[in-house]
């Protein structure tokens, strides 16, 4: 089909690679950061559980490390890998023994604290104006799930971020630990559940909580932590 003599050209202004207003780049980079630190955490509490993995499975006799790499990616999520960690600990251990009941809460907690990842990681944001020259980010409710955007505007990320980047450290720290009272168990023993904030805790926590804390030994947390962040 031939050009229409009357059409006129239309050209683009050029594309830029970065985000031109200073306030607008100050609101993603800030978001960009938390999630970053939420995402980093999260990452660290399922190669905790990874190390309970491999604990359980050595325990078991299976040394080959890299046979328990591969069985461990052989699932393709997070979700799917924790169940795997649960089903080996539930055929290497009673189930009313403290070190399977540690394991399940583990599995447990990470699974009801999954969308406190999922939802900042996949969820789209964009830009609000509230009030003259004060613009926030918002989830953008036109394109993401709506349940996301009920969580994240019920708790909002900017307001919560270090509570759950927390959460998620101490649970992985806590999941190492139990890699090491398996590999250790006559040297180490399990440690105590760590306190979850970013949701509140029973009656029956709070009283295992206290209870837990008389016979803390802080030389053993404070061995794991190091052990921890030495990788």
């Amino acid at each position: 089909m031939a050009r229409s003599k009357f059409a006129l050209p239309i050209s683009f202004p050029k594309i830029s690679r970065t985000i031109q207003d200073p306030e607008a780049r100050r609101l993603i980079r800030s978001h960009a950061h938390q999630i970053g630190e939420v995402v980093n955490a999260w990452t660290d509490l399922q190669t905790g559980c990874f190390m309970v993995f491999q604990a359980v499975l050595e325990a078991q006799g299976l040394q080959n490390l890299n046979i328990v790499h591969a069985l461990w990616h052989s699932a393709q999520s997070d979700s799917a890998q924790r169940e795997m960690l649960l089903a080996v600990a539930r055929s290497a251990f009673h189930p009313k023994e403290r070190v399977f009941a540690q394991i399940k809460w583990l599995r447990d907690k990470a699974e009801r604290m999954a969308p406190l990842r999922n939802d900042p990681a996949h969820t789209p944001v964009s830009f609000s104006f509230p009030a003259p020259g004060a613009p926030s980010l918002v989830p953008n409710s036109f394109v993401a799930r709506d349940p996301a955007v009920k969580r994240l505007r019920e708790n909002p990320l900017n307001k919560s971020w270090e509570r759950i980047r927390g959460d998620f450290l101490v649970l992985s720290i806590f999941a190492f630990a139990i890699s090491l009272a398996i590999r250790n168990p006559h040297s180490v023993s399990l440690p105590c559940r760590p306190r979850i904030l970013s949701f509140p805790a029973s009656k029956i926590e709070k009283v295992k909580d206290i209870a837990c804390a008389e016979n803390r030994d802080p030389r053993f947390h404070h061995l794991v932590r190091n052990l921890y962040l030495m990788g």
